[in-house]
This record gives structure tokens, sequence and C-alpha cells, in this order.
């Protein structure tokens, strides 16, 4: 998940919610090693919840040799987010989205929204991103997800039947709420949204000028889940790769262009390092489920109530206060191009609310796919193997997850 510092106390203990009681609830240098390797290694792949982003940015201001498809919501207004006298909607900084600070737009709600808070850089927190003293980087892989979507199918569902529920039955639209009497929901579903494909053009980017020293001499090999919103975001990755590359004149032009080499099948039962299906016992794990349901419990009734008095007639369960809460996220990341207008929804629910929701997110992934969850942690040996076989140019010893048939040419696989 992106964005984690130092929390204030006072947050800490706003995040078990308004009426419950706190209480309760010496590495050696690679500069001295002789062989240096230059081998450079991108992994794009598997948009599944499991995996989490290992280095995406966004912000990426198109130049004139670059063209991103505007495929931004048809019906989007400049509309003013309404008042609000716990949280007030801040106006738009300039430059508040940008290739090296990310996505700093609305930060102290966007960098609450857990994992679908857009990439923002912790630099200027203390988060140090330099070299350590006498090293060389000669190894670059990069795990990455895809770039912001639209809700998945399902979910999807589930949001626009809310609101049209919301509509029909609310006798009046007061406060906050005034703009659900006419909001349109619009949303696709799982594909990527333009600013979710401008986050990809610009993790190209960030990823040639931070490493440029290999960029500029090697192409990168890159696999890609077989998930159409993952593939593409490949493709806009390498989008901003091969711009930063032709734009640098010390780069070696001669070269073919970056290309997705290999895609992964994310089907039920295909042998996939990366998938999480191929352990029965973990996916059968309601444990993380059964977490974020009990912190639902605590932190969203209040929330009910108070939204409930502005909509008489409407009566609100745990998960659709939630739902409500996401919609903050993908109405602002699906309105305009570059998300630089903050969705109405966010105006609903106050900044200590957004640490809550923050959490709740954590909660989920830390028990149902971390270190919180027993199989959690066994669900990366094989990926870990196969990275040490690649650094150390040897044999893949793992028994895991390990795809072996990629090493056997004779039984029709090529070996990569």
């Amino acid at each position: 998940m992106a964005g984690y510092g130092t929390r204030d106390p006072r947050e800490e203990e706003s995040l078990l919610g308004n009426d419950v009681d706190p209480r309760s609830s010496g590495t050696s240098s690679l500069a001295a090693k002789s062989r240096r390797w230059t081998i450079l290694s991108i992994v794009a792949l598997l948009g599944v919840a499991s995996v989490a982003a290992g280095y995406v940015v966004t912000g990426y201001e198109p130049s004139r040799d670059v063209t991103v498809i505007d495929r931004a919501r048809p019906d989007s207004e400049v509309v003013s987010a309404p008042s609000s006298k716990p949280h007030k909607i801040p106006i738009l900084p300039r430059a508040c989205n940008s290739v090296d600070g990310g996505y700093q737009c609305f930060s102290e709600i966007s960098h609450r929204w857990g994992q679908y808070s857009p990439y923002f850089s912790l630099a200027d927190a203390g988060v140090s991103n330099t070299v350590p003293e006498k090293c060389d980087v000669t190894f670059v892989q990069v795990l990455s997800r895809h770039g912001a979507r639209y809700p998945t199918a399902s979910k999807s569902k589930k949001y626009k039947s809310l609101i049209q529920t919301i509509q029909a039955n609310a006798t009046a639209f007061n406060g906050k709420t005034a703009f659900l009497r006419t909001y349109n929901y619009t949303l696709g579903s799982d594909d990527l949204t333009t600013f979710g494909e401008r986050q990809m053009v610009s993790s190209g980017v960030k990823f040639y000028q931070r490493y440029e020293a290999l960029t500029r001499d090697h192409v990168p090999f890159i696999r890609s889940s077989d998930s159409s919103r993952v593939v593409e975001s490949g493709r806009f990755f390498i989008q901003g790769l091969q711009q930063s590359k032709l734009q640098d004149r010390a780069a070696d032009h001669s070269q073919a262009n970056a290309t997705i080499n290999v895609v992964i099948s994310e089907d039920t039962g295909a042998n996939n390092t990366l998938n999480h299906n191929t352990c029965p016992a973990f996916e059968a794990s309601t444990l993380g489920d059964d977490v974020s349901e009990n912190y639902t419990s605590i932190i969203a009734p209040s929330m009910a109530k108070r939204i409930q008095s502005d909509l008489p007639g409407v009566t609100l369960s745990n998960d659709e206060v939630i739902y409500l809460m996401d919609m903050c996220a993908y109405d602002t990341i699906s309105t305009t191009a570059d998300a630089s207008q903050v969705s109405s929804f966010c105006a609903l629910f106050t900044e200590a609310e957004w640490s809550q929701y923050n959490y709740l997110q954590s909660l989920g992934k830390y028990y149902g796919y971390g270190a919180g969850n027993p199989l959690g942690p066994t669900q990366g040996v094989g990926f870990v193997n196969e990275l040490i076989a690649r650094m150390t140019h040897t044999a893949v010893q793992d028994d895991t997850t390990t795809n072996h048939t990629l090493d056997a040419p004779r039984r029709g696989h090529v070996p990569r």
C-alpha cells in the first residue's frame, strides 16, 4: 500500500471509532563483488488483490510526441464540492500530480484510501530513495500492480444499485448529500481509467530516469498476467519508458523497442508463480474478511447515523457505508483524466473517518494476504527463489509455486 508514515497518536486512537476505548482494542556491499550483472528485469504482472504495488508512479503530462487517449467519463462536469464543517475540501494546488512526487492532490483524503490511493512519494517525509554510498545498481526488478481502474464488475453493480436505492427512497437530500439527488452512475468496470493509463506512462518515465545507467543500453524483459488491465498497464509503462529513451541522446537507439515478452494466464489452476489460487488452503481462508467485518461493525454505525439524518427514508448497512467511501476514490480517479477534481462523495466523511477507512483496508490486506495470515508469507516464496536464481545465474531451487516446466523446452515451453 502506498504511503505509510509515522501516525499522530490522536489518529491511532481515532481508528477504533467514536464509542470505543482504545485500550480494548548489515548487509555487505555489492560493490565489493568483482562480478557485475547488467541484467534489467521488469515484472509488471498480476492484477489480483494479493499483489501490492512495488513501484507505480503517477502524474504524467504527455509531451507533444506522446498520445494518450482521453476516456474520461462522458458526463463529467466541473462541480464544486459541497461545504463540510467536519472536513473542508481543499483547493487543488498547482503541480500536485507529477512524475517525481506522485499524486499529492487532496492528500489529507487521497493518501488515506488504502489500496485505492494513487502512488505518492514519501521522499518529503524523510524516506530516502538514494542508493547507498559505494554501491552501484546493476540489476533492477520491479513488481508493479496495474494503474488506477474502474471498480470490478461485481462492485460496480453494487455501487450502482446503492445509488439507485438511495435516490428511490430518500424523501430529502440535505446538507452534503444534495449531490446524490441527481448523481448519475456511469462508471465502467475492470478497465483502466484515463488517469490509470497516465499513471503507467509516468511509471515508465520514472523508471527510465531513475535507472538510466541501465535503461540507456538495455532492453527490459517484461511479463504480464493476461488480465486486460494489466496488459494495458504494461503497454503504457513501455510507452513512457520508450518516450524517455527517445529523448535521451546518450541512449542506444539501435536497440529494439521494449515489449511484453510473456503473458501469463490467471485462470484457476494455471501454473503461475504469483497466483495465490495455486494454494487451496490459502484460498479457503476467511481471516481477512472476518477481521474487516469486525472492524467495519465498529466504525460504520456512527457514520451511517449521520448520513441517514440527511437522507430521511434511507437505511444504510455497514457495508453500504464503506461503499460510499469507496466511491470517493473511484469517482475522483474517473471523473477527469488527471484526477484533478475531488469527488463530492469525499465530503460525506471526516478526516478521522478517512483514517479509519485507511486502517480498514490495511487490516483486510494484512490478515487476508500478508503476514497476519498464517499462509500469507508463503505466497511469495517461489517468486523470491526465482529472483535469487536470476541474480546468481543458477537453476531455480524451489518446490513451492515455481513453474518447473518453464525450464523444460522438450515439453513445449520456452525457458526464460
